[in-house]
């Protein structure tokens, strides 16, 4: 089994990271401002820390790109919701991203919102 967060030689991972923004570039056109600030996240947890592949909570990534998320004082349930929806986005993202071929995206337990 291999180590998700095995790190790579730096050029083979800055490679990577030029990729991925050089792919979402090409075609621009198909993303939404949001999938720019996910895909800077993905590039900064992977490309920068000399890795091509890492699993990260969704909410997580939202919490890096500077998304809203729910305040702590609401309800459990409200926030709970609210936190599903954000994931959610972030996830469709990811999606549009990979669609455009800036990355892969393999859903998974990492990527559930109450894994904080």
């Amino acid at each position: 089994m291999s180590d998700d967060r095995a790190r790579v030689p730096y050029k083979l991972a800055l490679e990577a990271g030029r990729a991925s923004i050089g792919a979402a570039r090409q075609r621009a056109a198909e993303l939404e401002p949001r999938d720019w600030s996910v895909l800077l996240v993905v590039v900064e947890l992977t490309a920068l820390w000399s890795r091509i592949e890492d699993r990260v909570a969704l909410v997580e990534i939202a919490r890096l790109a500077a998304w809203p998320l729910p305040p702590d004082d609401l309800p459990p349930a409200e926030r709970a919701r609210k936190r599903r929806l954000v994931a959610r986005r972030v996830a469709q993202s990811l999606r549009r991203l990979e669609a455009v071929g800036a990355l892969t995206y393999e859903s998974g337990r990492a990527g559930r919102p109450d894994d904080d």
